[in-house]
């Protein structure tokens, strides 16, 4: 990631199998101290702090994110005759997986998007396109390798002193659409 890693390992990608995971996800907070681990370990302290939360409050989130699997202790520091443990992401990505039974409730996870991108300052650059395609399958196919391939490229050039901008990307058949490729198969889907 260009030196744009943070300061622990971690993996590239987790495939969120449990509902569990989506939920934690799915709460604006825990999803802002997952932004700022995909940056760098930090204690429920420094997570506060930067988060305007309770201690108690951030200790909570960890917890649930923690129980579903998605942060863990990276490193513990020796303070004033007490352990402080450093909490990190498992992964940079978390992809829902399609046999999440969570898996048709992504648009919590879109929700909380939303919400923090409602809270951005109305000055900071933001961009938002929502646009409707008629694509065949292999238009279909070819526009999510171009978009992850696009995602790739900015991931890859990235700096790490640079300032953070969220991207959110979601391309997806309407339910009409599932609808009549549904009745197009006979309903073999």
């Amino acid at each position: 990631m260009d030196g744009a890693a943070p300061d622990y390992d971690l993996d590239d990608t987790l495939e969120l199998t449990t509902a569990e995971q989506v939920a934690a996800i799915g709460n604006l907070a825990r999803f802002r101290i997952l932004e700022t681990l995909s940056v760098r370990a930090a204690t429920v302290s420094q997570l506060a702090t930067e988060h305007d939360l309770l201690k108690g409050s951030a200790s909570h989130h960890l917890k649930v994110l923690s129980a579903a699997g998605l942060v863990r202790v990276v490193r513990t520091a020796k303070v004033r005759g007490g352990t402080e443990r450093y909490w990190g992401r498992v992964a940079r990505t978390f992809d829902v997986a399609p046999s999440n039974p969570a898996h048709g409730r992504r648009g919590l996870l879109l929700r909380t998007v939303a919400e923090d991108l409602d809270a951005a300052p109305p000055e900071a650059e933001q961009q938002l396109l929502v646009t409707r395609l008629r694509l065949d399958p292999a238009a279909y196919q070819r526009l999510s390798e171009q978009i992850a391939a696009l995602v790739a490229a900015a991931e890859a050039d990235q700096t790490p002193d640079a300032d953070v901008a969220n991207l959110t990307v979601a391309l997806y058949r309407t339910s009409a659409a599932a609808r009549r490729h549904q009745d197009d198969d006979g309903g073999r889907s």
